[in-house]
Parts: structure tokens; sequence; C-alpha cells
């Protein structure tokens, strides 16, 4: 029999929603991979780059790496690695989705090293994408921004891809600050600057008192800022406290109200919070809490038209409590498929995007619950906090 014919075929009903599902047998990639190994070429290509390094197949399996890749990949045993796709290797959460495995489910469709690959591989040119990717290690969940490189090269006869990748986390996250800081926060001082010169003018009139919480109300916001993105990185670098204490639901609900009822994004929108007639006890860090619901409902804020509703409610059992954002509309699948990932983000400026992966990595990591939503016509678009 032919090798180049020798293929896995899966058997789903739907075999793919993005890449080919078929895979070379693990007994051929371990010939392709002895071969590989021992060509000195491909050892000193691999060894140049400094960081992650692959050599793929035409079905992306892994046939070659760098000793850089086995260290970060915890693998002791080459064999164990070769055969597998890239998000297999990593652990991506979506690894698993279809039976064929890495680069076939809905969600690799707008992945970018999936992207990179199969531009590689079809088109047989370099092709360079960045790469959001949420892997599961130990029942923990790891963010990682990547920029990835394809490159494709033939060797006796046989096609073959250079899959490199960097760690980029450090550009988006200067992006992302450069923007916090730039735009975000110097409209807040700049806002706060403006009513501090005008208060003088307004002493013994009737405005004096509305510009004054105005301007305490600016610099609580610019406060809010500031500690939001301090939390984030130690939250990233698992330094982050936090402090549970006995707090209500409808306790919550009116911190969540106070902040936002008045809120500029409320403005022409029917905000509805729904409080509870028989209110139940959460022992919970009431800050980060807060700040997470606050960001689904901001979202959903700005999310909403005019006229639209947003509600906040509540269902519980005896172990758990889950509290919904629900506003109108859809949101498309391509976003979908990304919005807890970190650096995406539904806004044209570049540095944004923290917003739900921060609510993500705030509550299932810190809070001991869980985040999801659901998005379609039937329930129009709803974030639960479990």
């Amino acid at each position: 029999m032919n090798k180049d014919n020798l293929i896995i075929k899966t058997h789903s009903i739907q075999a793919s929603f993005f890449a080919t599902p078929e895979r070379r047998p693990i007994e051929e990639i371990d010939e392709i991979a002895e071969i590989l190994q021992e060509n000195d070429i491909v050892r000193q290509l691999l060894e140049g780059y400094p960081g992650l390094a692959f050599i793929l197949n035409e079905h992306r399996q892994i046939v070659a790496f760098n000793e850089y890749s086995r260290a970060i990949l915890h693998e002791d045993e080459y064999g164990k690695i070769v055969g597998q796709r890239l998000g297999e290797a990593l652990r991506c959460i979506n690894m698993n989705v279809m039976d064929a495995g890495c680069g076939t489910s809905k969600f690799c469709r707008v992945c970018g090293a999936a992207q990179s690959m199969v531009d590689a591989i079809e088109h047989k040119q370099e092709s360079q994408e960045e790469c959001r990717i949420t892997l599961d290690i130990d029942n923990k969940n790891f963010f990682l921004d990547l920029g990835v490189k394809s490159t494709p090269f033939k060797l006796n006869g046989h096609n073959y891809v250079v899959f490199a990748v960097q760690d980029i986390a450090d550009k988006k996250r200067k992006q992302v600050l450069e923007k916090v800081f730039f735009h975000d926060i110097l409209n807040t001082a700049t806002a706060i600057q403006s009513i501090a010169e005008l208060l003088p003018t307004l002493k013994d009139t009737n405005e004096y008192l509305e510009f004054s919480d105005m301007l305490e109300n600016s610099a609580v916001q610019l406060i809010q800022e500031i500690h939001t993105q301090r939390d984030l990185v130690y939250a990233e670098n698992g330094k982050l406290s936090v402090n549970p204490v006995s707090t209500t639901y409808n306790t919550l609900l009116e911190k969540l109200s106070d902040l936002y009822s008045d809120h500029t994004l409320s403005k022409g929108k029917d905000l509805n919070f729904q409080f509870l007639e028989n209110d139940i006890q959460i022992f919970t860090d009431q800050v980060f809490l807060i700040r997470s619901l606050g960001n689904i409902l901001k979202n959903a804020l700005e999310a909403s038209k005019q006229g639209q509703s947003v509600s906040v409610s509540c269902t519980y059992d005896e172990e758990t409590v889950k509290i919904d954002v629900k506003n109108e509309g859809v949101i498309p699948e391509d976003i979908q498929l990304q919005i807890f990932q970190r650096s995406f983000s539904t806004k044209a400026a570049s540095g944004r995007g923290i917003g739900t992966y921060s609510i993500k990595l705030l509550v299932e990591q810190y809070l001991q619950g869980k985040v999801y939503f659901v998005s379609n016509e039937e329930n129009q678009t709803l974030f639960t906090v479990e």
C-alpha cells in the first residue's frame, strides 16, 4: 500500500468544522520522526528557534520538535509529543470537542494557529498569525497570547511545515495598559481636573453639591480603574488575595444598582434589578464578585440599544447561587467562540479585551465559581455567574 494514501479516517457524522480530520498512523509518524531526528539540517533548523518550534506533516501532526519544546511541554520521552497536534501537546481546552481532535472544532475556525497551519499547508506559503489559546492543566485554566509562524518546506519528496511559536503576552499586556492608562484613566483624570477647576466658581450656588458629588464619583472611578489593573496582574501571577465574607444577594444587588442605575451606559435603557423577596446568604469576596458582575453588566449595556432592557436576577438551591445578567440581541458566533480569551475584544481599537477574560479568571480561579453564557434567538444573551 502507498504510504501517502495511508491515513486514519474519523467516523463522526461531521468530522470537522475547519481543518482536515485525517491523521497518519502513529507507526508511520514514528518512522518519519526517527528520520528527521537523525537529519543534521533539520536539527539545526529547529534548534535555531529561541522558542517552541515543531515540524508538522500535512495533517498538522508533530513529527519533530526542538529541545526547548520538550522542556516546556514537560515531555521526558521524544515519542510522547510525536503524532499529536499542537493543541493536544499544549492541552488546549478545545482539543477534545471533536472526535478528530485539534483543528476540527468550531473554535478552531477562529484560532490563529490553526489558520496559519492550514494556510501554509494548502497554499504552500509562509503564514503568520496571532493566537489566543486557553489551556487546561490539572483542572486549572492558563491563558496564552502567542505569535505563530508557519513555513512550508519539502524534504525527500514530502511536504512539511516548520511551525514556530513566540510568547507575546508581554506585548499584549503593554497594549492593554497603554489603552487603559492613556485613554480610560486619562479621561477620568481630565474630568476630575475640569470639575476641580469649576468648583470654586460655583460656591453658594445650587450646583455646588451636584458637582461635588461628580468630583467624588470620578475620583472613586479613577481609583477603581487602577485597582482593577493591579488586581488583574496579581491574579495572573497567582498572588491575588481574596477576602470572603458573609453577605446577601440583595446587598450585592444594591451595590450594583448604586454603581450602574445612573451610569452613562444606562441612559435610555431599561435596567431592571430583580431583588429577592426572601434574601439569601452568600459567602464570597464582595469586591471581586461585584467587579465581575459589573463587567458583565457593562458589556450588556454597551451591547443594548436605546429602549432595550437589561436585567439582573437570581436563582438558587441548597448548594449554588446563579446570578444572571440578560440583555436583548444575539452575539455573533465568531465572537461567542472567543469571548473568554485573553486579549480578545469586540472593539476595533487594539489594546482592549480584558473584561470577559478577567471575569472568568476571578470567578473560576479565585471565587470557586463558574461563569458561562448562552446567546441565541430563544434565550437572547444570558451570562451566568454560579
